[in-house]
């Protein structure tokens, strides 16, 4: 398995274990911070990332990262940034015993685990110093997993206006779409209704659609093969919203 898929995979796990588990330390401590200050959330995540994001700590960064990303996605985001811009990362440590690369993919995941605009926003800064190394993290932003409408995220992404991002969301959008794979092809296209719905207010139009930010940047013969489906399922969904 390829490195930076592996941390990936144990940043999601450490995190999702401590969000289901009982276990008497790190739990309490996780909800310790929760209700803390934002200047004790910050020295946390600061602290943790200057000793390389043991163990110990990771699963408490990550929840924290998810449930404040308006304030500790730019915590850690800035530290990322900072270490990737350094001739000598080694110095953006305290402790030096740390692995600098891994541990700033480390950090760069548990912004990505935060599935949201904020941490599409910290992507698109780290993007900008590094799209080919960070640039797969975006779909872990986008997905959360795979079982929730990942298109109000999306949208918040073109909002950004960086166009690294936007080169990796647009595929991934694609690959979606064009997959048969669960969620299914037809689930893609549900989901897709619902947020052109809420995002317009109203049941969308052939003018909407056409200026929908995500329909500009598809490839044209996808955009057509959506299209009238998309339309169908968000003027349904309209009814049935007008009919409760």
């Amino acid at each position: 398995m390829h490195v930076k898929k592996s941390l990936t995979i144990v940043v999601f796990a450490t995190a999702t274990a401590l969000a289901q588990s009982a276990g008497p330390v790190n739990d309490q401590e996780t909800a310790r911070l929760l209700k803390s200050n934002e200047a004790e959330q910050k020295a946390y995540i600061n602290s943790a990332f200057d000793h390389g994001l043991p163990q110990a700590s990771l699963g408490t960064v990550t929840i924290l990262v998810r449930e404040r990303s308006a304030t500790l996605a730019p915590v850690l985001g800035a530290r990322v940034q900072q270490a990737l811009k350094s001739a000598s990362p080694i110095d953006c440590f305290t402790d030096k015993t740390v692995e600098p690369q891994s541990t700033i993919m480390t950090a760069a995941s548990a912004i990505a685990y935060a599935a949201d605009a904020n941490a599409l926003k910290e992507l698109a800064k780290i993007l900008a110093i590094d799209d080919r190394k960070f640039g797969w993290l975006v779909g872990y932003a986008l997905s959360d997993g795979g079982s929730r409408n990942f298109f109000p995220v999306a949208y918040s992404g073109y909002e950004i206006g960086s166009a690294l991002l936007e080169a990796k969301m647009t595929p991934w959008i694609e690959k979606q779409l064009e997959s048969d794979a669960a969620p299914t092809e037809q689930q893609v296209k549900v989901w897709w209704a619902e947020a052109l719905l809420e995002r317009t207010g109203h049941t969308p139009t052939a003018a909407d659609w056409a200026n929908d930010p995500i329909v500009k940047k598809i490839k044209p013969d996808l955009e057509k093969s959506v299209r009238d489906n998309v339309l169908r399922l968000a003027a349904e969904e309209s009814q049935r919203r007008a009919e409760h």
